[in-house]
């Protein structure tokens, strides 16, 4: 078991030491070889048309937006020309700058082949004295006032100041090297020549002064990331030791907190279970419960409805009460129906309360203002239709009705079956 798991652990280090090393090698980009300054302009003018084309691309799909066609001849370009261009070899930069033409014309860009890439190919080719810069002139602002225009090319411009800058202190090495092998009479000759060279050798000097410092710090980085990565080594199998060790001597320890562990599993599952089965079993009390008390609220409305049901049909209709205004009685005490009102008058004496459609009605003296009149005039209004319980006074000046009289209805007149009982105070 332990011999799996340092197996296991090798393999672990093995790849944390290769992706160490990858990204070491990845600190310094694969360099295109470069032998002078021709095939540099060659390689750099060619790499730079190729790069400012895209650019204008990108700059043109910012703007304006591509077609369907366009954006396929955008991908395209990138794919085949763009992409990994800085480690791509002089022969396959030379191999794709003659096919950019035909990508262009049969992908909707044929304005920018044209317009931009004839433009800056025929500057290459009559650029004899290999002035990188007068490869990149061009006239028409549509093409070379874009931001990634102006990124590009300066980028491309300090790449080949690079390139020219390398091949120059390559050149001087060399030239050292072959100067030690002189006497040195012509070493000393030749420093000579160099210090009266109004400083162009002190220049060549400085430069390669700093490429030389320039690999040193990537040696020394380099050194570092060998040195860390070791560390961490030490520092995870001694960490692993000590793991192995500790397991070894709480051995015991560890199987029984691993057997306490499955019984507070075991134990657990138990108990989900048991609440599932409570679950459910819940459910269906309350289902049946709710089954139940649906039976009842129907039950129970069916009863009330029936109830109502009932109540409208022994209901009676409603008897609607009218009201008659009359003013003096006849003689016999009767009332002509004709001579009735449906509102009160300046002198209706009494009232007739009666139900529709019915012949009997209740007889009932306002009274009120009217007492002194009736008062003055008592045997035409009062005696023929009401009985006078008392009188306190000989001038009485109010009447006091102590209960209500009643007619009926006979042909056209109203007749007096009980007299209006009144006192008089």
């Amino acid at each position: 078991m332990n011999y799996l798991k340092k197996k296991i652990q090798m393999k672990r280090f093995k790849v944390v030491l290769v992706t160490a090393l990858l990204l070491i090698s990845f600190i310094a980009p694969a360099q295109v070889e470069i032998k002078d300054s021709d095939e540099a302009y060659n390689y750099w003018a060619k790499r730079g048309i190729t790069e400012l084309v895209y650019a204008y691309m990108n700059d043109y799909k910012t703007d304006k937006g591509l077609s369907e066609e366009e954006q396929k001849g955008y991908a395209d370009y990138q794919n085949r020309f763009i992409n990994s261009i800085a480690i791509k070899s002089i022969a396959q930069i030379n191999s794709n700058y003659s096919d950019i033409p035909e990508l262009l014309n049969n992908t909707n860009w044929g304005d920018t082949r044209e317009k931009l890439f004839d433009s800056l190919d025929v500057n290459f080719k009559q650029s004899h004295n290999l002035v990188i810069e007068e490869v990149f002139q061009i006239n028409n602002p549509k093409f070379s006032e874009g931001k990634n225009w102006k990124t590009n090319l300066d980028d491309i411009l300090k790449g080949y100041q690079r390139c020219l800058s390398s091949l120059e202190t390559t050149k001087n090495v060399v030239k050292d090297s072959a100067l030690k092998d002189q006497p040195s009479q012509l070493v000393k000759g030749a420093n000579t020549r160099r210090s009266n060279n109004n400083g162009a050798d002190f220049m060549e000097n400085k430069v390669s002064f700093w490429s030389q410092l320039w690999s040193f710090l990537i040696y020394v980085f380099v050194f570092i990331i060998g040195a860390f990565v070791a560390l961490i080594y030490k520092t995870f199998m001694a960490k692993n030791r000590s793991v192995e060790s500790e397991k070894h001597y709480n051995g015991k320890k560890e199987r029984s907190v691993s057997s306490y562990t499955r019984d507070i599993e075991s134990e657990l599952k138990r108990d989900i279970k048991n609440l599932n089965a409570r679950i459910i079993k819940l459910k269906e009390d309350s289902d049946k419960m709710l089954k139940e008390n649906n039976g009842l609220r129907k039950e129970l409305e069916d009863k009330f409805q029936h109830s109502n049901q009932q109540k409208v049909t022994s209901s009676k209709p409603i008897e609607v009460s009218k009201s008659l205004y009359l003013g003096m009685p006849e003689d016999d005490g009767s009332f002509y129906i004709d001579q009735a009102t449906n509102s009160p008058e300046a002198r209706s004496y009494f009232e007739i309360k009666y139900k529709a459609e019915s012949s009997d009605g209740e007889l009932v003296y306002r009274g009120g203002s009217l007492d002194v009149s009736a008062l003055n005039q008592m045997d035409a209004i009062l005696f023929p239709v009401c009985n006078i319980a008392s009188s306190n006074t000989q001038s009485p000046r109010k009447i006091i009705v102590l209960k209500n009289g009643t007619v009926r209805k006979v042909n056209d007149k109203w007749v007096v079956d009980r007299k209006i009982e009144i006192e008089l105070v």
